[in-house]
């Protein structure tokens, strides 16, 4: 189930979202037919051709969401709902990718191949109005993403299918596509990063990754993917060689028997899974993904006694299903899956059954490998391999696994972090494919550290097999786990990437099978698979680190020293799993939920002489997100207090008055609640995410948290640990330190230009005396802003600890800030020993208050996406990979368009000129009418993807409060970009100085 709770962790493996956007502007109903009147009947829809391969042969329903079995194996599973006007589309071929790493490996290649078809084929997408993408993950999967306006859905969707069906490449395109994949190999091999491989707090419980695709730096951040499925795949293989050199470590001719191979046992119907969700008509979506996909794969012939026309029960005839009533269900539609036999595959034998997974190491011994890496610390990943694993034992994996390491209060943490001190990160993970999956634990920890580190996990896990949980360890597991679904399948991406991946009756069943695992449960399961026989180790240091001289069996040894129980045999036995019961109040699962109404617009509960309080009803969703944020930030900083603020906030979590550090992890985990730090330039604060009925408890902590914290000196030295490893990690990335350079570059010694954690020497100096006084100073001289979304009543929050429980005598009126002064068009370098260039490229920005801040949205899809302007003009002219992101800093007192470019050093000229041909583009308006109209459609679908996320909207809420301007604003930011204009764009640029750009650049070696 990892896959509905970490998405974007790994090579991502379903087809995530075809964002669909009507362009009425109505918020529920949108796109509905008008119902006849009394003076218009009315007209029965004419019968809608169905090929008979594609029949439904079998349905059901939960909640809003119906789930058909077509005739040929595909499984389409359909959300009609009217929240948002949008909709999801996500389509996965599955295969079980823990079996078979070298198959894994081909799904990869095929991806990049579906992927760079899709944008050759540039005017057949603008056709729709469609942007493509495609991704692959460790759950098993090839994926599509379209995105486009719901009158061209049914274009769309034709095109949908078309990239599923094309499985043909030129020698041209794999040549291509296979220079791109060694660049990737080379990058990979160099850069893995602390931050990249393990999980901070404020990606606390399942990731937090922006709900706005593509708005960030690389969402494939690199070297993210080779890191993370390093151990996982140690379980399954015999080497430790890696998924990018597997994909293209054969000649041409290998390599497409490798292709043919993979796509004759695999891209078949009976893999294939559809999901939509969201504003898009049931019946309508049904009929058209059956008429589209009725030849994919091989196409099936009906037995003789199907052919002709069969008696019903009632003894009349039946039509051959190439018939049916628009909106309705056929009458021989049956409830029960349909037998396979009753389907006539053409007589080819299906290749699938001649591939055989890799075998599990013969050695009784664990697997390890070990990697280098520009990080300043040691990462060690320890998976268990769980093998043909019953739906009963992959419940209890995943609460175990956030038994173990999900949550401020979870056993690595309190052991490793708190208690011990050996390690500065930990966490636990389940990751599942097919009935195959692996339980992963990981410690982050100093290089010094890191055999302690590893000593402690080791004897940890051990103590998980050998007594059962407590009852109040067992609630904290199951809230954590039921609020990360709930956040996970919010928006209707989210919902139909989980269940096109996981299937219907599994994601419809979450929740349900969580709450019934018991504490024996999980002790079973912690003995039979924590065992060493199934242990794989990856083991990631710093380059500067002294040489490890472990290899598998000497590993092993040192495993029995540490921990020899892990070699002990439990026969543990278990009681019959209890009947079903009725679900508690708020379990209810997305899928189950009936609610499908429209959020309500933003209202203000702002008390008098008190905080200003704004609420946004939404209760499609169980879950409430609570931004609690404080006028300040690094404008308030300078070089010798960068990083204070951020510290102070994690400082305050860690003790009260009444509340000690494990009592405040310890209570928020069991309500279910995480807590995210925010230190933005211009403002800082909290943003809570809780299961809905416990957001007045979680409240009424952070209260505590925010108006009486301790800082004590002891609890100091964990908040200061924690603010180091984020000051580390960030240095550790190139990204992050060639946009440190342009910020340099254009803000000169202004606060913007400080690192975005703080410096190093500030904050392992700092001391509690400091932190007090910031606290007095920053934050009990103003009333904190709060902006609430989610399943609330209005101002029934506010009205409690809002309006009361927060009191201020000397109230700062004004906040003296710095202006950044204008700096002359400028160039900050430095090496690196990477095989690559990021070249951040930056000019002018909007500021804050900016009200055409919205169409910037355009602009960054336009120039950024995969099918955007820049890598389109830069696959024209090189060869090799390019990535690219973006980032608008729109302060308070400035603003900078920030183009993050990472290619090969040789290509750095090529991506350079590429973004400055887009951006002349676009300055001159030369777009054509369609091209425009398909990047507005694009710009708006991200936007209204972006809104459905609670965490996104109630920061895009507080930047306009904090910004002066409406927060009604928000709400009509899809209205703006539907009225956009040609000339608008021509302005917008004409404002950023586009001919005079910024640069901040971190040069490597050459890597040809």
């Amino acid at each position: 189930m990892k896959s509905l709770l970490r998405l974007n962790r790994f090579i991502a493996v379903v087809l995530a979202a075809v964002i669909i956007q009507s362009s009425a502007p109505a918020q529920s109903g949108r796109g509905r037919p008008k119902v006849p009147t009394a003076d218009q009947p009315s007209t029965p829809a004419p019968p809608a051709k169905v090929p008979a391969s594609t029949e439904v042969v079998a349905t059901s329903k939960i909640g809003d969401t119906s789930n058909y079995s077509l005739r040929n194996g595909m499984s389409v599973m359909i959300s009609e709902q009217h929240r948002s006007p949008s909709a999801a589309v996500a389509a996965c071929l599955k295969f079980d990718v823990l079996k078979d790493v070298d198959t894994t490996a081909a799904a990869l290649l095929m991806e990049r191949l579906a992927k760079a078809q899709a944008l050759r084929s540039a005017k057949t997408a603008l056709a729709a109005s469609a942007w493509p993408t495609v991704s692959s993950t460790f759950d098993g999967g090839i994926a599509f993403t379209t995105i486009a306006q719901s009158e061209r859905l049914d274009d769309v969707l034709a095109y949908h299918a078309g990239l599923l069906k094309q499985t043909a490449f030129s020698d041209d395109l794999l040549q291509k596509v296979r220079a791109e994949l060694a660049d990737e190999l080379k990058w990979d091999t160099e850069l893995i990063d602390a931050e990249s491989v393990t999980q901070g707090e404020q990606e606390e419980a399942f990731g937090f990754s922006s709900d706005k695709e593509g708005l960030g730096f690389a969402p494939e951040k690199i070297g993210i993917r080779e890191a993370a499925a390093m151990s996982l795949a140690q379980t399954w293989s015999k080497d430790d060689k890696s998924l990018l050199a597997r994909a293209i470590d054969l000649p041409l001719s290998g390599l497409r028997e490798k292709l043919d191979r993979f796509r004759a046992a695999f891209w078949r119907p009976e893999n294939l899974c559809i999901s939509v969700v969201g504003d898009a008509l049931l019946f309508k979506t049904l009929v058209s993904i059956e008429g589209l996909y009725g030849d994919f794969g091989l196409k099936p012939s009906v037995e003789p006694a199907e052919a002709s026309s069969s008696p019903s029960k009632t003894g009349k005839s039946e039509p051959r299903g190439a018939e049916r009533q628009s909106g309705s269900i056929p009458a021989r539609v049956k409830q029960a899956p349909v037998k396979q036999e009753q389907v006539k595959q053409e007589q080819v034998k299906n290749p699938v059954d001649d591939i055989k997974p890799a075998a599990a190491a013969p050695t009784p011994w664990p697997r390890y490998v070990e990697r280098r890496s520009d990080s300043a610390y040691s990462v060690v990943t320890v998976g268990f391999a769980a093998r043909d694993a019953g739906e009963r034992d992959i419940a209890a994996l995943e609460v175990l696994a956030a038994l173990a390491g999900k949550g401020r209060a979870s056993r690595l943490k309190q052991t490793l972090l708190y208690n011990q001190r050996v390690a500065q990160r930990a966490s636990a993970d389940f990751y599942k494919s097919g009935r195959n999956g692996v339980i992963s634990f990981q410690a982050t920890a100093e290089p010094s550290s890191i055999d302690k580190a590893e000593s402690s996990l080791f004897k940890e896990i051990d103590a998980l097999r050998r007594a059962a949980p407590l009852p109040e360890d067992l609630t904290r597991a199951k809230t954590i786990l039921e609020r990360g679904f709930l956040e996970s399948t919010g928006t209707y991406s989210g919902e139909a990437r989980a269940l096109a991946l996981c299937g219907f009756a599994e994601t419809a069943g979450f929740i349900k099978a969580i709450e019934q695992v018991t504490a024996e449960d999980v002790q079973a399961v912690a003995a039979k698979y924590l065992h060493v026989s199934g242990l794989s180790v990856c083991e990631i240091e710093p380059v500067s680190a002294p040489a490890r001289t472990f290899n598998s069996e000497s590993y092993a040894r040192t495993v029995a020293a540490w921990a020899p129980g892990l070699a002990e045999e439990l026969n543990l036995k278990r009681e019959k799993p209890p009947l079903a019961k009725g679900k508690s109040e708020g379990s209810q699962s997305r899928i189950e939920a009936s609610e499908s109404m429209a959020p309500l617009p933003i209202r203000d509960f702002s008390t008098y002489n008190g905080p200003r309080a704004f609420v946004r009803e939404d209760h499609s969703l169980r879950l409430v997100t609570l931004a609690i944020l404080f006028q300040g930030g690094r404008i308030l900083e300078d070089a010798a207090s960068s990083g204070a603020a951020e510290t102070m906030l994690r400082a305050m979590l860690t003790g009260t008055s009444r509340r000690t550090r494990g009592q405040i992890a310890s209570d928020l985990d069991q309500l279910g609640a995480a807590v995210r730090i925010v230190a933005e330039p211009d403002y800082c604060g909290y943003l809570v995410s809780v299961v809905s009925r416990n957001a007045e408890p979680a409240l009424r902590i952070m209260h505590d948290v925010i108006e009486d914290p301790a800082f004590k000196a002891e609890d100091l030295e964990l908040a200061r640990a924690e603010q180091l490893v984020e000051i580390r990690s960030a240095n550790g990335q190139p990204e992050q330190r060639a946009s440190t350079l342009l910020r340099e570059a254009f803000f000169g010694g202004h606060s913007y230009a400080l690192p975005i954690h703080g410096r190093e020497d500030v904050v392992a100096k700092i001391s509690a005396d400091q932190l007090r006084a910031l606290h007095e100073q920053s934050v009990k001289r103003q009333y904190p802003i709060f902006v609430i979304v989610g399943d609330t009543e209005g101002s029934a929050l506010v009205s409690g600890e809002v309006a009361e429980g927060f009191k201020r005598r000397d109230l700062e009126k004004t906040i003296t800030v710095k202006v950044p002064q204008a700096q002359k068009p400028n160039e900050k370098a430095a090496a690196s020993r990477f095989p690559f260039t990021i070249a951040a490229t930056g000019f002018e920005g909007p500021k804050g208050d900016n009200p055409d801040i919205t169409f910037f949205n355009f602009i960054t899809f336009a120039l950024t996406d995969d099918a955007g302007l820049v890598p389109l003009q830069f696959r024209a002219k090189a060869d090799g990979a390019l990535r690219i992101g973006f980032q608008l800093n729109a302060g308070a007192t400035g603003g900078l368009l920030e183009f993050d470019l990472a290619t090969s050093s040789e290509n750095e000229r090529i991506a350079r000129e590429s973004l400055t041909a887009s951006i002349d583009r676009l300055s001159k308006g030369s777009l054509g009418n369609d091209e425009f109209a398909a990047i507005k459609a694009g710009a708006i679908a991200r936007t209204l993807l972006g809104q459905q996320s609670q965490r996104s909207i109630a920061l895009e809420y507080a930047l306009a409060i904090f910004n002066r301007r409406a927060p009604a604003e928000v709400e009509a930011e899809v209205d703006r970009l539907m009225s956009l204009k040609i000339d608008d764009v021509k302005r917008l640029i004409a404002s950023t100085k586009p001919g005079s750009p910024f640069v901040g650049a971190l040069r490597g070696t050459s890597t040809r």
